[in-house]
């Protein structure tokens, strides 16, 4: 299984370098029809991989397929993006501040 999760790591690299040259460019033609090409090589690579997958691995292909718009909203979507590290840096003062007193223990 170690070749389906490289699989899916390089195609994981693909979004976030397509998404990086779609924030550089703004060309929200070339990101449509990238898409458009990513989504066929996703559902190739679930409809390849699936068969082979071990129970647990089948449990997360099987739900990345069935929720494939979710997963990827971003790619009909280009305006949202495709991690939360916004949402994660502005909870980052609160969560160092709790480990610098010493955690969120009551008395």
């Amino acid at each position: 299984m170690q070749r389906a999760g490289n699989a899916f790591v390089d195609l994981i690299d693909d979004v976030f370098d397509n998404y990086r040259q779609f924030q550089h460019s703004n060309d929200f033609q070339q990101y449509t029809s990238w898409a458009k090409q990513f989504k066929s090589k996703l559902s190739h690579a679930l409809n390849t991989w699936i068969p082979k997958a071990s129970a647990f691995v089948l449990n997360l292909l099987s739900k990345l397929r069935t929720s494939m718009t979710a997963w990827w909203f971003f790619l009909d979507h280009p305006e949202v993006p495709p991690d939360n590290n916004l949402a994660e840096r502005s909870l980052r003062l609160a969560v160092t501040k709790r480990k610098v007193s010493g955690g969120s223990r009551y008395n």
